[in-house]
């Protein structure tokens, strides 16, 4: 089973959960709430950053 710790609002408090055992992370640390709009903007833009490096380095190797 994967847990996730919640409430990671500062630095000092990123380390402890996966000492812990804890496989994720979530809290205003990494985040700040926004809306699920903005949400699925940033996924997106994040995955197509990534989509553009497997191009590229698919590029280089051929």
């Amino acid at each position: 089973m994967k847990t996730i710790a919640e409430g990671i609002e500062t630095a000092q408090r990123r380390d402890r959960p996966k000492e812990m055992g804890c496989d994720y992370g979530q809290g205003c640390f990494f985040s700040r709430p926004m809306p699920a709009v903005a949400a699925v903007a940033a996924v997106a833009a994040v995955a197509a950053v990534a989509f553009e490096r497997l191009l590229r380095d698919r590029q280089r190797n051929t």
